[in-house]
């Protein structure tokens, strides 16, 4: 272990160890934390989600350093399409810039000769198709997910040369073009939505060229089970699984516009791609992540939270206690517990930290501190991910506080492409354009009967 990161798990470790003792202090008194406590517990606390992210780099940064010095590690192939097209990531930047600013006094020779080049002369709109999500695709949807998620929160910048499609781009009124070099616009629009999009991060991604509805199929097969037989004895009567099925259909969202000076756009010809899908994605991912949250399921997509089964009443309308997380944890089929995970607003966790057992154990665990780390750096409970969610509601009467279950058992489907629309008159008395993207999806609980994912409500 290099030196560093040793330093960095002690330093960890005794910031555990403080907060450990001022949440002693505080429940074997049974009051709450004065005003100087609390801010010494929020900055403990800050100091020690700090800490943990720069073990996170550090361990990053030595599986980079063992993969590069790997001289079996192959190189990245380059995307078939740019050697097809022999179209260079300048001219890619300057049709881009071409296409909007196409109908105005601005929009020169060059922009011109660089939408022709990319087939794009005269589009009215843009299409972006998304990387597929079909497991094993290359550069799928998937495969981008996984890094993401095992890349330390402060190096995920640069994985905005993400996935890519054959077609990145298409215009309505000419065929495809590659006017996004791989990685730009899509996969920094990609990169966005999974920053603010923490239910995208464990659902079950499905993406389709149109939007159609889709059927997923269920089948419940638990209240069967097989049967002794006798020599040459009689198979007896069919007994089928009951099977049912889940409809998600494509409901439309757009990013609301986004506005911009001519002056931006002219002196960030490169960097405006990545520019531009950054602000897309949040925007996306943002209302993604909380219709995916509650959303109602009647006239919009299900949220998980909507799509959730009762596990656990809580005593009372503001908190959670140690035994009524036991009693949501083995409200879950155990079938589910495997691949299980709590979810929850960070209000919600920080109060949790301070909980303990009947046994006098924390049941928060802190990831990374005990002595194999072979548990990683996610934080805990009773062993399974706690993931934090902004859109999950408060500890507030009635209302449904914490989820706990298999998220892989909750479906989003996606239509596979963005269309992105320029608005050049709207703005053009304060010299500004305005872009606007659309997109469509639904989502849904995928449940056959057996409940895979539990809530615990409010009282």
């Amino acid at each position: 272990m290099n030196p560093r990161l040793k330093a960095l798990l002690e330093e960890k470790g005794k910031l555990a160890y403080s907060i450990r003792q001022l949440a002693d202090k505080i429940n074997a008194e049974s009051r709450d934390f004065t005003s100087e406590e609390q801010a010494e517990w929020d900055r403990i606390n800050a100091t020690y989600e700090s800490t943990e992210k720069q073990i996170a780099v550090e361990r990053r940064a030595a599986e980079v350093s063992r993969v590069d010095a790997d001289p079996r590690r192959p190189e990245l192939a380059e995307a078939p399409a740019a050697r097809q097209t022999g179209v260079s990531d300048e001219d890619r930047a300057v049709a881009l810039q071409g296409f909007l600013l196409q109908g105005t006094a601005r929009q020169r020779n060059e922009h011109v000769e660089a939408m022709e080049r990319v087939g794009l002369r005269g589009a009215n709109e843009v299409t972006l198709r998304l990387a597929p999500s079909a497991i094993g695709a290359n550069q799928s949807f998937n495969s981008f997910r996984e890094r993401f998620l095992s890349t330390p929160r402060n190096q995920r910048a640069d994985l905005h040369r993400g996935p890519s499609a054959a077609s990145l781009l298409t215009s309505s009124t000419s065929a495809a073009g590659y006017l996004i070099a791989p990685g730009t616009l899509v996969g920094s629009l990609e990169l966005a939505r999974l920053w603010y999009g923490n239910v995208l991060q464990l659902a079950r991604v499905v993406r389709t060229n149109n939007g159609e509805a889709l059927s997923f199929p269920t089948a419940n097969d638990t209240g069967n089970t097989g049967e002794l037989l006798a020599e040459v004895g009689s198979i007896g009567s069919t007994v089928n699984p009951s099977v049912g099925r889940k409809t998600l259909n494509a409901y439309k969202f757009s990013s609301k516009l986004i506005r911009f000076s001519y002056e931006m756009m002219e002196d960030s010809a490169f960097d405006l791609m990545s520019l531009l899908g950054g602000m897309l994605g949040e925007r996306l991912g943002r209302v993604g992540n909380t219709y995916q949250t509650v959303g109602t399921g009647s006239n919009e997509p299900e949220g998980i939270v909507t799509g959730s089964y009762a596990g656990k009443t809580a005593a009372s309308a503001t908190a959670i206690t140690a035994d009524e997380i036991i009693d949501l944890y083995h409200s879950l089929d155990i079938a589910y517990r495997p691949n299980a995970s709590f979810m929850a607003a960070d209000a919600t966790f920080k109060s949790l930290r301070k909980l303990k057992a009947s046994g006098g154990e924390y049941l928060w665990k802190a990831g990374g501190l005990d002595a194999s780390l072979s548990s990683g750096f996610e934080d805990t409970l009773f062993g399974k991910p706690a993931i934090t969610n902004s859109d999950m509601p408060a500890m507030t009467t009635g209302l449904k506080s914490m989820l706990f279950g298999d998220f892989s058992k909750f479906a989003v489907r996606e239509v596979n492409e963005v269309r992105l629309q320029v608005l050049r008159e709207l703005y053009a008395g304060t010299d500004e354009l305005g872009i606007i993207a659309f997109m469509r999806w639904d989502s849904k609980v995928i449940d056959a009967g057996t409940h895979p994912i539990m809530h615990l409500v409010q009282a």
